[in-house]
């Protein structure tokens, strides 16, 4: 289950921040851990194209993502989709 939240605000990474990020999957292992270790239910704040969102929705969390961005969201919302 994926809920956005679509508040206004600057845009300007959405067409490239998943370029900058193509190859930092470092990370993700520990957001893994923390979402085995925590509740069901995941608040993902400032979840900009949905890099995290999109692998902890896959990894069967109920994921709620917030970012300011409506470009960032329509991104994240297409991975999801």
């Amino acid at each position: 289950m994926f809920h956005m939240v679509d508040e206004h605000g600057s845009s300007a990474w959405a067409g490239v921040c998943d370029l900058i990020y193509l190859d930092r999957r470092d990370d993700i292992g520990y957001y893994l851990d923390q979402a085995s270790q925590k509740g069901s239910s995941i608040l993902e704040i400032g979840c900009s194209t949905g890099r995290i969102t999109e692998l902890l929705a896959d990894f069967g969390k109920e994921v709620h993502a917030v970012d300011p961005s409506p470009e960032m969201l329509s991104i994240a919302r297409k991975k999801i989709e």
